[in-house]
């Protein structure tokens, strides 16, 4: 979207004419999209979080930054929740620090192992 449009937009949108939000929508939905799914990965939840931060953007109306591109201001919306996701999945499934893999006791038996472990 050309820069001089997207002010216009932003100023209708700040004015109280939501339909100048819906184009910004349509100009910037695939964007954000892209933008998120390159951080979380190809999810329904990327397609939520880009909704929802969508859903911020129009709820700040009032706060939308006039200098910055709408995109930009976009991607800081949705930082927050893409941090969020990424943070909830780099935690393993497996809570612990050892995970028992095979009953070690029952191929040898308990005073061949306590042999191995003494030596």
């Amino acid at each position: 979207m050309d820069l001089y449009v997207e002010r216009q937009c932003v100023e209708g949108m700040k004015a109280g004419d939501s339909r100048q939000f819906l184009l910004l929508f349509d100009g910037y939905f695939a964007d954000l999209y892209k933008y998120v799914v390159r951080r979380v990965g190809p999810s329904e939840e990327a397609n939520e979080i880009a909704r929802l931060t969508f859903l911020d953007a129009l709820g700040q109306i009032k706060n939308t930054p006039i200098d910055i591109g709408y995109n930009i201001w976009l991607y800081s919306l949705a930082r927050p929740r893409v941090w969020d996701k990424m943070g909830r999945d780099s935690f393993p499934a497996v809570q612990g620090l050892i995970a028992k893999t095979e009953d070690v006791s029952e191929k040898v038996g308990d005073e061949e192992l306590v042999d191995k472990f003494n030596k």
